[in-house]
Parts: C-alpha cells; structure tokens; sequence
C-alpha cells in the first residue's frame, strides 16, 4: 500500500464516521422534538379536558339560575 492509499482509506473511514455522526444527530434530534411534540399534545389535551368541564359546569349553573329566575317571575305575577 503507497501512502496515498493509505491516505485515502483514512479519509474513507474519516467520512464514514461524519456520516455516521450526522445520522445519528438528526435521528437524537428528530427523536427530541417528537418528545416535545407529545408532551405539548397531552398538555392540549389535558386543557381541552379542563375547558369541556368547565363548560358543562357553567352551563349547569346557568340553567340553575335560569330557572330562579322563572320561579321569581312567577312569584312577582302572583303578587301583583
């Protein structure tokens, strides 16, 4: 083997490896950012959870009141 053969297989293997090195930091990377993305899902989720009970909760408490109000009207033309 000449040395420039030599120098070329040490650039060959030098290659392979920031090949290597490369794929592995975008796969590190792609794999980080599915996690951020997931986390951020179940957070929407858990919100949207949140915003749907409340929902119900208020309008529980507006037919409540809705229907105080229909008994003090009721209450008002019986007096008059």
């Amino acid at each position: 083997m000449t040395e420039a053969q030599g120098l070329e297989v040490v650039g060959f293997t030098e290659i392979i490896v920031l090949l290597g090195f490369t794929i592995f930091m975008i796969a590190f990377i792609f794999f980080i950012i599915r996690k951020i993305i997931g986390r951020i899902k179940k957070r929407e989720e858990r919100r949207l959870s949140i915003e749907r009970e409340n929902k119900v909760l208020l309008q529980k408490r507006i037919d409540d009141l809705s229907d105080r109000v229909v008994v003090i009207e009721k209450m008002l033309r019986e007096g008059k």
